[in-house]
């Protein structure tokens, strides 16, 4: 899950960096653990469609509201943004709640 919020951290902030995306983690109240793979791979995230492929179905829904509650985190859901999570929603045949 970690991996796939830091393509949907940068789809919202393209020019993001470790120092200015932690205030805005931190509100998440994520692991340590999470916070530091997040972090790790905002320079070279692995590819969403790979990530997803490695997903179950039944962790996808906790990882599609997630991605909806980061979305609207800012207040703005960019159109980057949208197009992840209905990537994430297609693939799992999940419904959109934006």
């Amino acid at each position: 899950m970690d991996q796939v919020l830091v393509h949907l951290f940068l789809a919202g902030n393209p020019q993001t960096t470790r120092e200015t995306i932690l205030p805005e983690l931190q509100k998440l109240n994520l692991s340590p653990a999470s916070l530091e793979t997040i972090t790790q791979n905002l320079q070279n995230p692995p590819f969403l469609d790979h990530l997803l492929s490695q997903l179950n179905q039944d962790f996808a829904v906790a990882l599609l509201a997630q991605c909806e509650k980061v979305a609207k985190l800012d207040g703005v859901v960019t159109p980057e943004e949208s197009a992840i999570i209905k990537m994430i929603a297609n693939y799992f045949n999940l419904p959109i709640n934006l």
